[in-house]
């Protein structure tokens, strides 16, 4: 369902915001967490404790069920500075073997993905309704 939100309070404020994040350049946590309200900061901080705890108890009952003592947290998800305060703990508490790559090889690669994609689409390129993703998935040439 689509719904118009032109001359709605919510589009003033998305108005507001994407002009106040092209005008401060380059915008750290700190400065959206300025931005917004008490209420979105909960939602937020809840939310990400969910995530994080749900990783952690599913990771570390995989790990039980599979007889393994360590893992190797990866990915975009591996920078979550409380992902890997959760787990740190765990891996004190229960003497699991929890080890991360340093953040700077934690990075998610949606961006390649996505530049590799626009250089398709510029070359004419387009995938039909039977492409499913896949870790492996070949990018082909990608110029």
């Amino acid at each position: 369902m689509l719904y118009r939100v032109r001359g709605t309070a919510l589009a003033k404020e998305a108005e507001e915001r994407r002009a106040w994040r092209e005008a401060a350049g380059r915008v750290t946590p700190d400065d959206l967490g300025a931005r917004c309200s008490r209420e979105t900061l909960d939602l937020v901080a809840g939310f990400q404790n969910a995530v994080v705890t749900d990783l952690v108890e599913r990771t570390l009952a995989a790990a039980e069920r599979a007889a393994v003592r360590s893992v190797l947290v990866s990915g975009g998800v591996a920078c979550n500075s409380l992902l890997r305060a959760r787990f740190a703990a765990e891996a004190e508490r229960t003497g699991f073997r929890v080890a991360f790559p340093s953040p700077q090889l934690s990075t998610d690669n949606a961006a390649m993905i996505a530049a590799a994609g626009y250089f398709k689409l510029m070359a004419g390129e387009r995938a039909d309704s039977s492409l499913t993703a896949h870790a492996s998935l070949p990018l082909g040439n990608v110029q």
